[in-house]
């Protein structure tokens, strides 16, 4: 599903790109001075506030991957990776009877 959304949004901007190209514009010429300042000004900001918007939710996205990998760091003494005593002493011991066996 989200490839269609990525394709669609590439044949938007294709179609935008072409339609610019040949001639058509955001703003009409038939549109009063006043208005074409006021077009002028609220379609950027639109533009920066769809691209702030992104930015906020990628940056979300980023300080949660970040505080995880921070959490989860390896360190010496790691309550979350406890190994109980018998258990490393029969791994100490299988790694022993590894090392005595001889070919």
């Amino acid at each position: 599903m989200n490839v269609l959304f990525y394709i669609f949004g590439f044949f938007k901007g294709i179609i935008l790109i072409v339609l610019i190209g040949t001639g058509w514009s955001f703003i009409k010429p038939n549109l009063q001075d006043k208005e074409k300042k006021v077009l002028m000004i609220v379609i950027p900001l639109q533009v920066i506030a769809n691209v702030a918007q992104v930015v906020i939710d990628e940056i979300t996205t980023l300080a949660f991957y970040v505080f995880t990998g921070y959490n989860f760091r390896p360190k010496t003494h790691n309550p979350d990776f406890a190994i109980e005593d018998e258990e490393e002493e029969a791994a100490s011991d299988a790694l022993k009877l590894e090392e005595d066996f001889d070919l």
